[in-house]
């Protein structure tokens, strides 16, 4: 199906996604505001129960998000964790090279390998770094809507 106009896109929503765009839901700008309220007036969109309408799409949507997490427990949980999830393998990583080169003769230490194993000590230290930062990331950012 293609579309001519933004007035034919818009014909074709449903008349609570036009309400949320008119109030401003997902950013629009003022000339879609405009015509997402035009193509409400001709339906004869009831604004007076518009907010009972929105606070039953959002019940609705949360409900889905709730059946979304029953579906797919392990999928959420590794959505939700992702950052703890890098960090204890870059620990897991990091610590077996470390192992293999503790396992090496003390004399290979101080020679060239002395900047591999500084390496992997700030690899060690950066990777759990940065999957604890991840995770702070994404618990204080606002959400995209």
């Amino acid at each position: 199906m293609s579309y001519h106009s933004w007035k034919d896109i818009y014909k074709t929503k449903s008349s609570i996604d036009l309400y949320r765009i008119c109030k401003g839901y997902g950013y629009p700008t003022y000339p879609q505001k405009k015509l997402a309220l035009e193509v409400l007036k001709e339906r004869s969109f009831d604004f007076e129960s518009a907010e009972d309408l929105l606070t039953e799409y959002s019940r609705n949507r949360k409900l889905k998000k709730e059946k979304i997490r029953e579906t797919y427990p392990i999928a959420m949980f590794l959505y939700q964790n992702i950052g703890w999830i890098v960090a204890l393998l870059c620990l897991i990583l990091f610590s077996i090279l470390q192992y293999e080169i503790y396992l090496m003769p003390s004399d290979a230490l101080n020679g060239e390998l002395a900047g591999a194993f500084m390496f992997l000590r700030m690899g060690l230290i950066g990777g759990i770094m940065m999957g604890v930062l991840i995770q702070i990331l994404r618990r204080f950012l606002p959400k995209r809507r």
